[in-house]
């Protein structure tokens, strides 16, 4: 039966992995590949055998407290406090993963309260461009020309039916919006587009259908000025919808597919400002600012191109799509309206084959600081590094010098043998320790049993058992020093990767031939990151697996993860981590072979020793089993 103190050492021991790792992931973004995992492995080792320790002392106050108040009353104590472990644990789990969903949340709804957002107007009520003109609702229902949705219910059957010759019925939204669904016997033609289309109104009414009445109302106006009859769909298709009315179209059911376009990359993606700047610095990105020009000259982003699509006919819009650089585009947008029209925009691009990369929602919280005198800006830049910045930029610029010389594959490579060569030292002596800790497990039981009513003696017992074996894991921990050292390396190595285009090779002094191409881009074809898992696994494998489900958990749960994570690195990386892990089981294997040859060697020297302290005397050492056996 598992007692309560091995239960609460490996909840000790699996916390403080966790808590490991995750310092890790916080040190470095690409130390999720855990560079140096024998580091962790040989840590928790010896977290647990001081745990084992500080049990036996703790269980001396047990056992006391069990002479003085009984053993149910400790046994309940021991539960009380490992579940209080989890608890807290587990709590702290949760209260993280609130506060995430709580700030994810709320950057969210930050984000999209531009999407219903009003329309900004001047003081007296107008718009900020005089070409934009907007009816409310409420005009709309008192307006001569408009019809009410019943007035249209009787209309449409006789359209539908081409009996009405004297009405030319006209879908004036946007293409991508007419794709969402309509109604039969309409002709779709964007309202800007009509005073070329060549319809004939002679004699004849128009009637329109837009989406809320705006546009349709304002193409009356227009029309009406040419003394053209008009008539509009007062509400337009949102009043239609929200009545319970059909659509034709498979696609507008309710008023989000009415408003919806068809899907395309990056429509759903709201940029906060953090974000916009990452994407102009790095992909050298463009704003292309969908609003009337009177609203754009009163306020824009700086650089942004205007690109009205409201009121620009499709073959000027088409010709203004396409003079855009090719460049990603982000699209600002102050408003519903302007929204709505950046995705009619990224449809565009989209179509065309050109990198949308989302709308900006939050515009005016963008701005360009003001350039500092050098001395400042070098100043700014020495003071805004961290110590852990500087040794990554360090080791970068030796990898780049290295790679003059041995080629970037000998770089790395060499520096993967560089990190195991410091790290053995600390590795090899916790795999001693781990070692002794199971060869003395019998005599750890045999204490246990002989010393169980004495706390205090079988806490010194065990403290000489470990000296004796030479065990010292509160020394051991210092190796996790070394954790940050070769999340450096990775670092470094994958800045290499990131900058690089070319093909890594071997430089001319060692040979030619052996290539990797498209080291700063994930590895497509799973070769590496496989490798790395696989080599990785095999490592636990040998280290921890005792059962058959260790086997399956490693296996089955953490390689498809390490597999998962390389990916998400450059292939150059994978290089480093692929070679690293490599290394890893070679040193393992050698410490190995290295403890059993020591171990004959000290075993040796020992004997040698004992013989020339006893003499002739006749005595001989209890170690000496050569002389042992003789007499």
């Amino acid at each position: 039966m598992l007692s309560y103190g091995r239960v609460s050492g490996w909840v000790v021991s699996v916390l403080t992995g966790a808590a490991l790792v995750g310092g890790l992931t916080v040190c470095s973004a690409a130390a999720y590949a855990i560079p140096s995992p024998e580091l962790i492995v040989s840590s928790l080792s010896s977290l647990s055998q001081l745990w084992g320790l500080a049990g036996a002392i703790a269980g001396g106050g047990a056992l006391l407290s069990t002479v003085r108040g009984g053993a149910g009353r400790t046994e309940q104590r021991t539960r009380r406090w490992l579940i209080a472990a989890i608890g807290f644990a587990l709590a702290a789990i949760v209260l993280n993963v609130a506060q995430y969903a709580a700030a994810r949340d709320e950057r969210t709804a930050r984000l999209e309260a531009t999407l219903v957002r009003p329309t900004p107007k001047l003081a007296n009520g107008q718009s900020l461009d005089p070409l934009l003109r907007e009816m409310p609702y409420g005009a709309q229902i008192k307006s001569p020309a408009g019809l009410s949705t019943d007035e249209i219910a009787a209309l449409l059957p006789e359209i539908a039916a081409g009996s009405r010759d004297d009405i030319v019925a006209l879908d004036i939204r946007e293409s991508a919006e007419v794709e969402e669904g309509g109604l039969p016997g309409t002709r779709a033609i964007r309202f800007p587009d009509l005073p070329d289309s060549g319809i004939d109104f002679n004699g004849r009414t128009a009637l329109l259908f837009c989406h809320n009445g705006n546009r349709s109302a304002e193409t009356c106006a227009a029309l009406a000025a040419r003394c053209i009859a008009c008539r509009f769909m007062v509400g337009g298709y949102e009043k239609w919808l929200v009545e319970g009315r059909a659509l034709s179209g498979d696609r507008a059911r309710t008023l989000a597919d009415l408003r919806g376009l068809a899907p395309y990359p990056n429509q759903s993606v709201l940029l906060d400002t953090a974000h916009v700047h990452e994407v102009l610095a790095k992909d050298k990105a463009i704003f292309v600012d969908v609003r009337y020009p009177g609203e754009f000259e009163r306020s824009h982003l700086p650089g942004a191109f205007n690109l009205p699509i409201r009121p620009t006919p499709s073959l000027e819009l088409a010709r203004l799509i396409d003079a855009l650089p090719k460049l990603p585009v982000i699209a600002p947008c102050y408003d519903r309206r302007s929204c709505f029209y950046a995705d009619v925009l990224g449809l565009e691009l989209s179509r065309r084959g050109r990198d949308f990369r989302g709308r900006y929602t939050v515009p005016w919280e963008y701005f360009v600081p003001s350039v500092p005198p050098p001395h400042v800006a070098q100043w700014l830049k020495v003071a805004n590094t961290t110590f852990y910045e500087r040794l990554v930029e360090a080791l970068h610029g030796a990898l780049v010098s290295a790679s003059a010389v041995v080629g970037p594959l000998g770089a790395v490579l060499a520096l993967a043998v560089l990190s195991r060569v410091l790290v053995w030292p600390f590795a090899a002596k916790a795999d001693r320790d781990a070692a002794a800790a199971r060869s003395i497990a019998p005599d750890v039981a045999g204490l246990k049993a002989r010393l169980a009513g004495d706390p205090q003696r079988l806490a010194r017992a065990l403290r000489h058992l470990m000296a004796r074996h030479g065990m010292t894991p509160v020394r051991n921990l210092l190796a996790l020093v070394f954790i940050p050292v070769l999340a450096v390396s990775l670092e470094a190595v994958t800045r290499l990767a990131q900058n690089s285009r070319e093909p890594w090779s071997f430089g001319p002094a060692l040979t030619d031939g052996v290539t990797l191409a498209g080291v700063h881009e994930p590895d497509t074809t799973f070769l590496l990151p496989a490798m790395f898992a696989a080599l990785l696994c095999a490592y636990l494998q040998w280290a921890l697996v005792r059962t058959r489900w260790q086997a399956g958990l490693v296996w089955l749960a953490a390689a498809p993860g390490f597999c998962a994570i390389a990916l998400l690195m450059p292939s150059g990386a994978n290089l480093y981590m692929a070679a690293s892990a490599a290394l890893l089981l070679l040193q393992r294997w050698m410490s190995n072979w290295n403890r059993r040859s020591v171990g004959a060697m000290a075993a040796h020297l020992g004997n040698a020793r004992s013989r020339l302290r006893f003499g002739t005397s006749g005595l001989v050492a209890l170690s000496d089993h050569a002389r042992l056996g003789a007499v």
